[in-house]
C-alpha cells in the first residue's frame, strides 16, 4: 500500500507538547477495507461499522472531510475527542476541515492524521508522489523482502523498517516513563513495608506492660500472639482496601477510555506481594517481641 504525506507536526508520543497541526497521511481506503486492516477503538455514529475505511471517502460538505487518528494521539497529543475538527489550509490558501471521526487502536500510523488519498490530492494537486509504502510479507520472508527492497530501491533512498520496530520506537518514551514509575513504586513499596515493621516494633515496645499484664492474668503467649496478629492483620487489610479504592479513583478517567488496557495479572501479583510482605512484617516482629520475658515489665507498676 502506498501513502502520500503532507508534512506537519509530529503527533506521536515522541512529541510531548500539544500538537496544533499534525501531519496528514493519505491512504487508499478500498485497499485497507479489502484486507480488514487494523482495528477501531471508537467511531462516530455515521461511520460504517462493517466497512469503516470506506467512510474516509465521505465528504460532509464542500470543505469538511472525514479523518481517522490513533486513540493515544487523539487523547494525549491532540487533547481532543471524536467529533472535534481540525482546520488546514490547502494549496490555494483556502481552509478545509477534517472531522476526527474514528479512533484506531495502537497502529504504526501514530503521529499522523489519516485521510483519503483522493481528498488530499483534491486539496493539494501539486503534492509529490508516494513517500511511504506498507508491505505485507509473511513473517518467515520479512528479512529477504526487506533486503530485496533495500537493494532494488537504493537510488530512491529507501529506509525499510519492520512494523514491530516502528511500534517499539513509538512506545520507547512510554516505556521509559513506565520504568521510572515502576522503580519509584518499588522504592515506595520497600519503604512502606519497612515503615510498617518499625511502627509495629515501636507499638509492641510501648505495649509491653499491657502484654505482660495479659500474661500474668492467665493468657498464654499463643493467645496473645493470635490477638495482636489479628489486630494488625485487620489494619493491613483495611489499608490495602483503602489504597485500592484511592488508586481506582485516581485511574478512573483512564479506565473509561476504550484504549486503556489494565494488566490484571500484574495488579494481582502487586497486591499479593504487598499483603505477603505486610504479613511478614507483622509476624516476625511480634514473634520476636513475645520471645523476650514480659513479666519484669510489671515490677514498677
Amino acid at each position: 500500500m502506498q501513502f502520500s504525506r503532507l508534512e506537519g507536526d509530529e503527533a506521536s508520543c515522541h512529541n510531548l507538547n500539544q500538537v496544533q497541526r499534525p501531519r496528514l497521511l493519505a491512504i487508499e481506503p478500498q485497499k485497507f477495507d479489502a484486507v480488514g486492516a487494523f482495528t477501531f477503538v471508537d467511531q462516530l455514529s455515521f461511520i460504517s461499522t462493517e466497512n469503516p475505511w470506506l467512510s474516509l471517502d465521505k465528504t460532509l460538505n464542500d470543505s469538511t472531510y472525514v479523518a481517522y487518528v490513533d486513540q493515544t494521539v487523539l487523547t494525549y497529543s491532540l487533547q481532543k475527542k471524536l467529533g472535534d475538527t481540525l482546520i488546514y489550509s490547502n494549496e490555494f490558501g483556502e481552509p478545509f476541515r477534517l472531522v476526527l471521526a474514528g479512533a484506531l487502536n495502537n497502529t504504526i500510523f501514530q503521529g499522523n492524521i489519516l485521510v483519503s488519498k483522493e481528498i488530499l490530492r483534491e486539496q493539494f494537486p501539486g503534492l509529490g508522489g508516494t513517500k511511504t509504502i506498507l508491505v505485507d510479507a509473511p513473517r518467515e520472508k520479512q528479512e529477504s523482502v526487506a533486503k530485496i527492497l533495500s537493494e532494488s530501491l537504493v537510488d530512491y533512498g529507501i529506509d525499510v523498517t519492520p512494523t514491530s520496530e516502528r511500534l517499539a520506537n513509538f512506545y520507547s518514551v512510554t516505556n521509559t516513563y513506565l520504568s521510572i514509575f515502576m522503580a519509584l513504586s518499588g522504592l515506595g513499596f520497600l519503604i512502606g513495608t519497612i515503615g510498617l515493621g518499625i511502627i509495629l516494633l515501636r507499638n509492641l515496645q510501648e505495649r509491653r506492660k499491657e502484654l505482660a499484664l495479659l500474661l500474668a492474668t492467665g493468657y498464654s503467649k499463643s493467645m496473645i500472639f493470635r490477638t495482636v496478629f489479628i489486630e494488625n492483620l485487620y489494619l493491613l487489610v483495611t489499608g490495602i482496601a483503602i489504597g485500592i479504592v484511592a488508586a481506582f479513583i485516581g485511574i478512573l478517567p483512564s479506565l473509561l477510555s476504550p484504549a486503556f488496557n489494565l494488566e490484571g495479572v500484574f495488579l494481582i501479583v502487586l497486591i499479593g506481594g504487598i499483603f505477603i510482605s505486610g504479613l511478614a512484617w507483622i509476624y516476625f516482629p511480634l514473634r520476636s517481641a513475645l520471645r523476650k520475658p514480659l513479666i519484669p515489665s510489671l515490677r514498677n507498676e
